[in-house]
């Protein structure tokens, strides 16, 4: 038999998961991928070190709109506040950093200058429809409220700029015409 780790809940040998709380059971030996165990002891501070489970870690991320790891640190310290400008200059704001950019080769300002781009594309869309059927209130409100929904995306980009983020913008990320 079983013990859940989690609950305590006795279970049978072949359970998969607790069935009182749902958590995974693992037996002593992972599932590998080549269907071998590749644990091997680690004598510098005596645990057990599995191969399988550092290739998750390596490979796995948690958050795949989340590219902050994908640039060099010094790149993001150096250029935030080229990254900070795309949010806050619209369009003068985009081509100064495009400029300091193309000047420093920075990914970092290349990757926020896309997402600006990106809304600023969909804030012109909503305006424009918004503009063409004001002469209903029901489209008009829709609209006023579509376009504030992208300034505060805006100032959430701005924020995870702040803070030395590199992630993509939420529902513009989920538009298939901007990808």
């Amino acid at each position: 038999m079983k013990i859940c780790e989690n609950c305590g809940a006795q279970l049978s040998d072949d359970a998969a998961f607790c069935t009182q709380c749902g958590k995974a059971m693992f037996s002593q030996r992972p599932y590998e991928p080549n269907g071998q165990n590749n644990s091997q002891y680690n004598s510098r501070n005596g645990r057990q070190y599995d191969q399988y489970n550092q290739y998750q870690q390596q490979y796995y991320r948690p958050n795949p709109y989340d590219h902050t790891s994908d640039f060099d640190q010094e790149d993001i310290h150096k250029n935030k506040i080229y990254a900070m400008l795309v949010y806050l200059g619209g369009l003068l704001g985009i081509i100064v950093a495009m400029l300091a950019a193309k000047n420093e080769d920075s990914e970092y300002v290349s990757f926020h200058i896309r997402q600006s781009i990106k809304l600023i594309i969909v804030e012109a869309i909503l305006a424009f429809i918004t503009i063409i059927l004001s002469w209903t209130v029901v489209f008009l409100v829709a609209g006023i409220i579509c376009i504030c929904i992208c300034l505060v995306l805006d100032i959430i980009a701005f924020i995870w700029v702040c803070m030395g983020k590199a992630k993509e913008v939420p529902i513009i990320r989920a538009l298939p015409f901007l990808r």
